[in-house]
């Protein structure tokens, strides 16, 4: 985890600053509970404070304009130096690098569907490849009431699910690979 920077420190112009360098390993995966948010939407989602992620630095392309984060996360970048940080075919012009909580458990679930009673709705998908997909999905789960979003197959999907804005009240993600994992939202740690 790199050391906040302040706003007025100077715009990066290097595509090997440092901190360009950690968010393109967090894009890869290569940093363990940590995700590249990628869009102004999922990083203002992620800045509200019922979020469960932390967001460790905000990476904004140099003339536009930043969103509401704590002081010290915005560094802002020069568009040639953000070209290729994260997964998509062009970079928004807003990115942040988060650190995901740790999944509560299957007990998370069971809980959300003992309170739900017998007219819990569970959507259920399987071998799902695409993250912003997954995303989609879990966001149709929520606007149609679901209790659970169970996700099988596919693990590092649930990951990215959580990367591309599952962080909302209610909605429970969870793969069942190799090993189970839940994610849900939680108020308290």
């Amino acid at each position: 985890m790199l050391a906040p920077v302040a706003e007025d420190s100077p715009v990066i112009r290097s595509r090997a600053n440092a901190q360009l360098k950690d968010a393109r390993a967090v894009a890869r995966g290569r940093e363990g509970g940590r995700v590249l948010l990628e869009g102004a939407r999922l990083v203002a989602d992620a800045l509200r404070p019922e979020s469960p992620l932390v967001v460790e630095s905000v990476l904004v392309r140099e003339g536009e304009e930043p969103p509401s984060a704590p002081p010290g996360t915005v560094r802002f970048v020069a568009p040639a130096a953000l070209d290729g940080v994260g997964t998509l075919r062009t970079t928004p012009p807003v990115v942040a690098v988060a650190s995901v909580p740790a999944p509560r458990g299957a007990d998370a679930l069971a809980e959300r569907l003992a309170a739900a009673g017998s007219t819990a709705l569970v959507v259920c998908v399987s071998g799902v490849a695409d993250h912003g997909n997954l995303g989609a999905l879990a966001r149709s789960a929520e606007a149609t009431g679901a209790d659970a979003f169970v996700v099988a197959g596919a693990g590092d999907c649930a990951a990215g699910a959580v990367g591309n804005g599952v962080v909302r009240r209610g909605v429970v993600a969870t793969s069942l690979g190799t090993s189970g994992v839940v994610f849900a939202h939680s108020e308290a740690p």
